[in-house]
């Protein structure tokens, strides 16, 4: 039925009399769910809608933004009935304008309010699509402003229209916006970001005036001046680098706190809303935009109430004073005022005025730093091996005629009774005081490194340390580390050191391995403080803790500590003051720690991290390093400060280059300390060469590569398993449709097929943590980014290259291969079908067995 034109416009007419008559909530309520629904069926046009979302506009600005700035509620009625009916409202104008059935743009609410082109529009005027959606979007802007406004009040009843606020963006539930509106983004704008591409200039300049260093040195201080210059210049250009910080300065606040006696200010925060999702563990950067400074502080991190707020350690008021802006203009009753050893404080905020606010997970200066102190300790006290490290000159130094006895020689027979090679090589390295282990991958360097390590142990009685590449090394030696030691005894004298941050991190969410937790110390030190716990003794004002006295504080600190499962951070670790009633909490677990260290054999890490100050008192006559290509010399030179007598290195093949600028690659920094021992051809270094192969396909192995040089060639080998036919094993390559692959969970099916046949150890590696998360869930299988897979192997390897990232993260070699050789029977590629990763030497191999399919 066609209405007469003059209807619509008397109708419209008598809705605008009415709106503005209407002083009762109720009614106005009714009144605008008829507009809607008149709208919805055709009896007006949808130039009202538009009309209806200024009306809307106004009276909320009216009521919300006036109670705002008054600090107090502005309407008869209580804060629960207006907002309700209006949450109601504003939902049906989105779905009246945008929802399945909409009348002016299909448009999901995923989307909104980011989409800004209508493409599938409803009406034929697109000036009034663009109209309406750009009105009802500011709308809901507002709201979101306003809740973000309201979230720094203490003001009671704007808490309580913060409260509300927040319900109604909750009920919005536009997704895409919620996390463009919390989400961190990486710094790429600014004048902190102009600052630190400014310094990375000035970095590649130096660097192009290196000359290249060398490998041999006579004179220890020129070594040290050439390390250390290069170096130098390499951390200053990691240290600017702006991929791994995020700006924080629109979200952010200060928060101090301020003697109501002395009018003083103390313990600076930041707080941040608590939807922004900041790292676990990072470090606060201020840059003075004035000053054209950096201020770098470590924060601690803690959710109260509906913030984030982080305590600048070390830093002072007369600091920052100068990036406050303007105090919160709070009355007194208002302010939270609190009372601390007998004196009031009160907290006070105040806006951000001429500093840009960065979080940062840079932590490259604590590397370099540690590296630099290791170089200063070139002495034979605490550097036993310093000589034959600067000069690359190998003395023939045997560290005594040692032999296995005859019940230890069974048990290394027993554990590689499929490899002769690997039983000789055990019974000649340990007379060496180095030696460089090279093989395939596959090979068993680890566990030889790991049987290695229990046979020093017994012979010996010294404290070992294995340093790994990275943590996901680190955690593939603890495990073989777990496997042998059922064959030597003894499975708990070894230990698994994180560094600070990623304790804190690991424990913080849980997401520790529980084979691995049994031997992290932090775990076995809140193990053992919760037991002493179990026995209190009271003893007058004290509290009997142990062989410890403690006062109440710090026994509530210790309880804390143990429920929560929080670390000390390492730089409070060794904070053993007493207090004036006793210990405290910190020298406690202190003591324990250090205790727990102590009495462990063997400790594995990584090598930045055997340079802090958990080790700083420990000697370790013996270390391993293990995939040493992948360890840069200065970084290197950290675990071997410790009083390391004897050292072995364990490395691949497949040699890598370590990541440097490329102005600094002629300099040779790029060039492993166990790729430039291996060049010495006058007294080699002794090497040990493996040639069994025990997992992937055999053809995969034998692919050359360029970066294979000097005396650490490859070899033909054997395959060997008792368990697996490897000649058999096979490589599939599938090209896929990208839509087929996201849309359809492929992934997933093709899992499930391999389950049908029997094969449930199955490992789906991908470029990068987010699509690890992405997928994790869907595909039913362990999945695992380039940066886990070290050390990790399976049965059958399902190699994703569908997404974008792939192809930059598979530029080096050295990556592709580890990727290539992780599977025991079958390798899986998939690849995409519209633009295709490609990788040389798969081609090659694939083109030569004729294993490419679509799909």
């Amino acid at each position: 039925m066609k209405l007469d034109p003059t209807f619509h416009v008397s109708l419209e007419e008598m809705f605008q009399t009415q709106l503005l008559s209407s002083h009762d909530l109720e009614k106005e309520h009714m009144l605008l769910v008829d507009i809607m629904n008149c709208a919805q069926y055709g009896i007006t046009t949808p130039k009202i809608i538009e009309s209806l979302i200024q009306y809307e506009t106004t009276n909320y600005q009216k009521i919300v933004a006036e109670s705002i700035k008054q600090k107090r509620w502005n309407l008869e009625c209580k804060p629960f009935d207006y907002f309700y009916l209006f949450k109601v409202r504003l939902n049906n104008m989105i779905d009246l304008c945008f929802g399945e059935h909409a009348i002016v743009l299909h448009l999901p609410r995923s989307y909104m309010p980011c989409y800004k082109t209508p493409d599938q529009t409803v009406l034929k005027d697109i000036q009034l699509v663009k109209q309406i959606q750009n009105t009802l979007f500011d709308l809901c802007q507002y709201v979101r402003d306003d809740f973000k406004i309201t979230l720094k009040s203490f003001n009671e009843e704007i808490q309580l229209i913060s409260k509300w606020l927040d319900d109604i963006n909750k009920s919005l539930n536009f997704a895409q916006a919620e996390l463009i509106d919390h989400q961190l983004n990486q710094l790429q704008k600014g004048q902190y970001y102009q600052f630190l591409q400014q310094k990375r200039y000035k970095n590649s300049e130096q660097a192009s005036k290196i000359q290249p260093l060398q490998i041999h040195h006579s004179d220890l201080e020129q070594y040290q001046k050439e390390l250390l210059h290069v170096a130098e210049i390499q951390n200053s250009f990691d240290q600017c680098d702006t991929h791994n910080r995020y700006d924080i300065t629109k979200f952010s606040q200060w928060r101090l706190k301020r003697s109501l006696k002395t009018g003083n200010f103390s313990n600076v925060q930041i707080v941040v809303p608590i939807k922004v999702v900041v790292p676990l563990t990072c470090d606060i950067e201020l840059f003075d935009i004035k000053k054209q400074k950096v201020l770098r502080f470590k924060a601690s991190q803690q959710k109260v109430d509906d913030v984030n707020q982080f305590t600048l350690i070390d830093c002072y008021y007369e600091q920052i004073k100068q990036l406050l802006g303007e105090e919160e203009e709070l009355k007194e009753h208002q302010k939270n005022i609190f009372y601390e050893n007998g004196e009031q404080f009160e907290e006070v905020l105040f806006s951000i005025s001429n500093v840009e606010i960065v979080v940062t997970t840079n932590f490259t200066q604590v590397g370099y730093e540690r590296a630099m102190t290791a170089t200063t300790k070139m002495n034979m006290e605490q550097f036993p091996l310093y000589k034959q490290i600067f000069t690359k000159k190998y003395f023939s130094s045997f560290v005594g005629d040692l032999s296995l006895p005859p019940d230890l020689e069974s048990k290394v027979n027993q554990l590689f009774n499929d490899s002769p090679e690997k039983v000789e090589i055990l019974n000649q390295i340990i007379k060496d005081q180095m030696g460089i282990i090279y093989g395939p991958t596959g090979s068993g360097k680890t566990r030889l490194s790991a049987a290695i390590s229990f046979v020093l142990k017994q012979l010996t009685g010294e404290k070992i340390l294995i340093c790994c590449a990275d943590n996901a090394s680190a955690d593939a030696m603890i495990q073989q580390l777990k496997e042998v030691s059922i064959i030597f005894g003894d499975q708990d004298c070894f230990l698994r050191v994180y560094s600070c941050s990623k304790t804190d991190q690991l424990f913080s969410t849980g997401i520790i391995a529980e084979n691995i937790k049994q031997h992290e110390p932090h775990h076995l030190c809140i193990q053992k403080i919760a037991d002493y716990l179990e026995d209190i003794e009271q003893e007058k004002s004290f509290h009997k803790v142990g062989p410890w006295k403690i006062n109440d504080q710090e026994l509530l600190n210790l309880q804390q500590c143990v429920r929560r499962k929080i670390p000390v951070k390492v730089n409070q670790l060794y904070k053993n003051n007493r207090n004036k009633d006793g210990r405290n909490h910190r020298s406690i677990y202190s003591e324990i720690f250090t205790e727990i260290m102590e009495n462990a054999s063997i400790i594995v890490t990584t090598c930045p991290v055997a340079g802090d100050s958990r080790f700083a008192t420990m000697n370790f006559p013996i270390c391993l390093i293990d995939d040493a290509s992948a360890i840069s010399e200065p970084m290197t030179l950290i675990p071997l400060a410790l009083g390391v007598q004897q050292v072995f290195f364990s490395t691949s093949f497949k040699l890598q280059k370590i990541r440097c600028m490329k102005q600094l690659e002629q300099s040779t920094i790029n060039v492993s300390l166990v790729e430039k021992l291996g060049q010495v051809k006058n007294n080699p270094f002794p090497k040990y060469k493996l040639t069994q192969q025990f997992r992937c396909a055999e053809n995969v192995c034998l692919l050359e590569s360029p970066l294979q040089k000097y005396v650490l060639q490859p070899t033909q080998f054997k395959s060997q398993n008792n368990f697996l036919n490897l000649r058999e094993a096979q490589i599939f390559e599938y090209k896929v449709d990208e839509d087929l692959y996201y849309n359809y969970n492929c992934l997933q099916q093709l899992v499930q097929s391999l389950h049908d046949y029997q094969l449930s150890d199955v490992m789906v590696i991908v470029p990068s943590m987010d699509e690890k998360k992405s997928l994790e869930f869907k595909s039913g299988a362990k999945v695992c980014s380039l940066g886990e897979i070290t050390g990790q192997e399976a049965d059958v390897v399902i190699l994703s290259l569908i997404s974008q990232e792939s192809a930059n993260q598979l530029e080096k070699e050295h990556v592709q291969f580890k990727c290539l050789s992780r599977h025991r029977k079958v390798l899986i590629v998939l690849n995409s079908k519209s633009n295709p990763v490609q990788i040389n030497c798969l081609n090659q191999y694939l083109a030569s067995q004729g294993k490419v399919k679509s799909w």
